[in-house]
């Protein structure tokens, strides 16, 4: 979502990783209408949280651990998840879910969903440049609002 600042003109608009972080945790949660039970560490809410490994080179040195979350944060770090208080991932594994087994299974239909994506792809460029116009159109309107933050 920040990154989103680096393909345009920088300025004070251009979201921070603080706000980044915000938006998709509290902002995410108000979208959802479930700002009343998630989105936010506070007593009543439903636990979803993750542990991260702070000994991963994304976190060394530490110098802004919201800085380095938003952007270095790969996954490679997350030991732990929990989700509505049920731990999910532990030590880095799935504990809901046969990895082995959903593995094997993807590996079985990857073929078919290569196919799919070739055939999706070959239909997206006779659609592209109708699409591309329509975005070039959109984004030379102005619409009054900064279109990377939500309005104050």
């Amino acid at each position: 979502y920040c990154l989103l600042g680096g393909i345009g003109e920088t300025g004070p608009d251009v979201p921070k990783a603080a706000e980044a972080l915000r938006l998709a945790t509290e902002g995410g949660a108000r979208s959802a209408g479930s700002a009343a039970s998630i989105g936010a560490i506070r007593a009543g809410m439903r636990a979803d949280l993750v542990a991260l490994d702070l000994r991963d080179p994304a976190y060394r040195p530490l110098n802004s651990l919201t800085r380095q979350l938003v952007y270095s944060e790969t996954g490679r770090a997350v030991r732990h998840v929990w989700v509505d208080g049920r731990r999910v991932i532990g030590d880095g594994r799935a504990t809901q879910v046969d990895e082995e087994r959903l593995a094997a299974g993807l590996a079985e239909l990857m073929p078919g969903v290569t196919r799919d994506i070739e055939q999706l792809m070959r239909n997206a460029e006779k659609v592209l440049p109708a699409f591309s116009e329509v975005q070039r159109r959109a984004w030379s309107t102005s619409l009054g609002f900064n279109r990377y933050l939500e309005s104050s």
